[in-house]
């Protein structure tokens, strides 16, 4: 794609990891960019694109999903999804390791205390959850890279 204004797309936000970028548009579509040395393009394979590819997020088993919020770390790729906000994620950072296609990234996983297996985020069967995933966001430098999940506390407040 020579440019987005040409594909009939309005990009909203953009960010940089440390050689790939991902963008996002206003309907929700996801492209990324830049060296793929590590997977964090998430188009199943390792090769660079030198302009913006749209991603698949079917690859991920998310059907007609569009992305609500994204971030690039230092060498891989975070996306938050519109329908349940789930998190998918690709590349290389921590437990994840040249994963090239978008994986759901589970909070139990990595945060029992705050999501135990039974905390369903499922707001269409009705579930009662405590605590929910509302912002994502990535940061980094040459030693480090960190990212960060903002966490919301859903339980009413007692007023006894």
């Amino acid at each position: 794609m020579s440019c987005f204004k040409e594909a009939g797309e309005r990009i909203d936000s953009i960010e940089c990891g440390f050689r790939h970028s991902i963008a996002r548009s206003t309907l929700g579509k996801v492209y990324t960019w830049g060296w793929n040395g590590h997977g964090q393009l998430g188009h199943g394979n390792f090769d660079s694109e030198l302009s913006p590819r749209l991603l698949n997020l079917e690859r991920a088993q998310i059907k007609r999903e569009k992305a609500i919020q994204i971030a690039a770390g230092f060498s891989h790729t975070i996306i938050m999804t519109e329908n349940n906000r789930e998190i998918l994620w690709f590349g290389t950072s921590g437990s994840l390791n040249k994963q090239s296609v978008p994986i759901l990234f589970n909070p139990s996983e990595k945060l029992q205390s705050l999501f135990p297996e039974n905390n369903s985020v499922n707001y269409a069967m009705g579930h009662m959850i405590d605590f929910a995933v509302v912002k994502i966001d990535c940061t980094w430098s040459k030693s480090m890279s960190l990212t960060n999940l903002t966490i919301v506390d859903l339980r009413p407040i007692n007023k006894d």
